[in-house]
């Protein structure tokens, strides 16, 4: 998960907190919500098991994708 975070970390340097549109964040969150490796579906912080990320913040910006390169 460290490797995660540095990751992200190091995407949003490169390219900036720029934030998705609304359709292209639901078209993600879609992706994640038929996923296996979601966790606490439908709860107030859905996550992801492979990154650790909560989606709702993760799906919102351009720089961070899936790290099973489903979006």
């Amino acid at each position: 998960m460290a490797k995660s975070i540095l990751d992200s970390a190091s995407a949003i340097l490169r390219k900036g907190v720029k934030p998705v549109d609304q359709e292209e964040k639901e078209r993600r969150l879609s992706i994640c919500r038929k996923c296996e490796h979601l966790l606490h579906p439908g709860a107030k912080f859905e996550r992801c098991s492979q990154c650790g990320c909560v989606l709702r913040f993760k799906a919102s910006l351009e720089a961070w994708g899936c790290p099973l390169d489903k979006w």
